[in-house]
């Protein structure tokens, strides 16, 4: 099963450039993507273990397009 949970502390501003840096040392992280796509403006794959067949991919939307 894989989990990963990325949390923004309360009181806490978003800072792309940050999370970009805590998201490169995440052992599993591959792929890393960063720019204004059409859905996102982060893209990364997530894998368990190393080596697996398959991943979970995340895409980080900015807080305009949430609404």
């Amino acid at each position: 099963m894989q989990l990963l949970i990325l949390f923004i502390g309360e009181n806490e501003r978003f800072d792309q450039n940050k999370l970009v840096d805590i998201v490169k040392n995440i052992p599993g992280i591959e792929n890393i993507r960063e720019g204004e796509f059409v859905s996102s403006i982060l893209e990364f794959e997530f894998r368990e273990e190393a080596h697996t067949d398959y991943g979970t991919d995340i895409r980080i939307k900015s807080l305009l397009q949430c609404f």
